[in-house]
């Protein structure tokens, strides 16, 4: 069920253009949902196709997501909807740190938790992925109000030939059918697309919108806030879990955060966690830093000293960007911690 006050709160202008167009029966015939990373954005789309045949809908024109016709647009039952979308990220349950430690050290040869990255990075949107669309809707509708809706998720990876093939599509629109094109990258889109659709823009994430999102990948309250509070949308918290040992990570830096002023707290940063990998991971060390900035955090204190020590993270993150050696940056940022703790 989709959480519409939180969507008209966190997404005002997307909510009221739809609103509007919804009640004065105004819709266009193709819609470009775009912004940062969101998936609220997806969210809207269902919403938006779920709206178009609901009989039960509220003021603001949006569907009451409990009839039949809801419902049947939610599981993707109605032959009048078309939901293009990779495979998703997981399958199942959302994994538990068992199962994701598992998954991670290859002890478990049954967990299967999440395509590879590499496959993710592979899927595209082609030519015939847009023929199927478009015959699937050569007969006409049988559904319940003769709508009939398209939704394409990251149509940013769309190729040429798929562009092509949808353009001529949107230049001969038919009655009562739309579309909903979602994308992150506005830039990626051919700007004969952009001209024909009518452009919806959505803001970042919240912080709910993030944690929600990675709650459908991992079973784990404290990493998901972790994840959320650091910026980690699904993708970027699924390559950190391929690469590194998250758990292991975050549990080192609740040891080292009760420790910072002890050089026993660089140590065993140093002896036990980081050394393990011969070369140490600038996306390793950069989580660390991320999971020293959500402790800081949750303590909530606004004194000189805590001021600095977000500064000196911070700062570590930044050099993170830079051809610099891990371990010495390691070192380097522990001992300004330490440091700065000592004199406060």
């Amino acid at each position: 069920m989709i959480d519409k006050k939180r969507l008209q709160e966190e997404q005002p202008v997307a909510w009221q253009t739809l609103s509007h167009a919804l009640k004065t029966q105004t819709l266009s015939h193709a819609y470009l949902f775009y912004g940062p990373h969101n998936p609220i954005k997806n969210q809207m789309a269902l919403l938006l196709a779920q709206s178009r045949v609901c009989p039960n809908c509220d003021e603001d024109g949006f569907a009451c997501q409990e009839c039949s016709a809801c419902q049947q647009i939610a599981h993707e039952q109605n032959p009048d909807f078309y939901w293009l979308r990779p495979n998703g990220l997981y399958s199942g349950k959302p994994l538990t740190r068992k199962q994701i430690e598992a998954k991670w050290k290859q002890k478990d040869e049954e967990v299967e938790p999440v395509v590879s990255l590499s496959q993710l990075k592979s899927w595209s949107i082609g030519k015939q992925d847009i023929l199927n669309i478009q015959q699937a809707f050569q007969t006409n509708s049988i559904g319940y109000v003769n709508q009939q809706t398209y939704i394409i998720e990251q149509y940013d990876k769309a190729n040429a030939y798929a562009s092509n093939s949808l353009l001529k599509f949107l230049e001969e629109p038919r009655e009562n059918l739309m579309g909903i094109l979602v994308v992150d990258e506005l830039s990626n889109v051919l700007p004969t697309i952009v001209s024909r659709c009518q452009l919806i823009p959505f803001r970042m994430a919240s912080m709910e919108s993030r944690k929600e999102e990675l709650r459908a990948l991992i079973g784990d309250e404290e990493l998901v806030s972790v994840f959320a509070y650091s910026g980690y949308d699904l993708l970027s918290s699924q390559k950190l879990m391929e690469g590194e040992a998250a758990f292991e990570i975050l549990d080192a830096s609740v040891q080292y955060w009760k420790e910072r002023s002890k050089h026993i707290g660089i140590y065993h940063l140093q002896t036990q966690v980081f050394s393990k990998n011969a070369q140490l991971s600038r996306m390793g060390i950069e989580f660390f830093f991320h999971c020293l900035l959500y402790h800081l955090e949750m303590e909530n204190k606004l004194d000189l000293m805590h001021l600095d020590l977000r500064m000196i993270l911070l700062e570590g993150l930044d050099a993170c960007r830079y051809p610099l050696d891990p371990a010495l940056l390691l070192d380097r940022v522990c001992m300004q911690i330490r440091k700065r703790t000592l004199q406060g």
